[in-house]
């Protein structure tokens, strides 16, 4: 997919695949079905998830195309670590990077490995995918899940 089509969670403190369920099912729904400006509704096609030593990372691959700084928000607005969020800001604007929503598969702290990307987990990833699909069904009928 192209650059801006990749959404980039990286979720802390959500260390199993029923307590991630549970935080997408609690604070998702919002920002998927929401109409942003500049793109509109968030047209999820495909989902990855990965455990992390601290939580996950999710990435949501979407056919919109959203500006970065719009990308931004959104991923905060879906649970993203906000020290991340505040550094992908600053390779934005300060730095004018055009390659900065990045995840790192190996973690490396004052010289040494601290952490490490797992494989995929797709049945996480196809539960959340189904539960957004689900979300969108429920709009386009006019109504709302809670």
């Amino acid at each position: 997919m192209t650059a801006g089509t990749e959404i980039k969670l990286d979720l802390d403190g959500l260390h199993s695949p029923a307590s991630l369920l549970r935080f997408v099912r609690a604070n998702w729904w919002f920002p998927i079905c929401f109409e942003w400006p500049e793109f509109g509704e968030l047209d999820v096609r495909k989902v990855e998830v990965r455990k992390t030593v601290r939580g996950y990372h999710v990435v949501l691959f979407v056919r919109n195309k959203i500006p970065s700084l719009y990308l931004i928000i959104v991923q905060l607005s879906l649970g993203s670590d906000p020290k991340r969020e505040c550094v992908n800001l600053r390779r934005i604007v300060e730095l004018n990077l055009k390659i900065w929503n990045v995840f790192y598969r190996d973690k490396m702290t004052h010289g040494r490995f601290t952490g490490h990307e797992n494989r995929l987990d797709k049945r996480t990833a196809k539960l959340i995918l189904d539960q957004i699909n689900e979300w969108v069904l429920w709009k386009v009928r006019g109504l709302e899940p809670f």
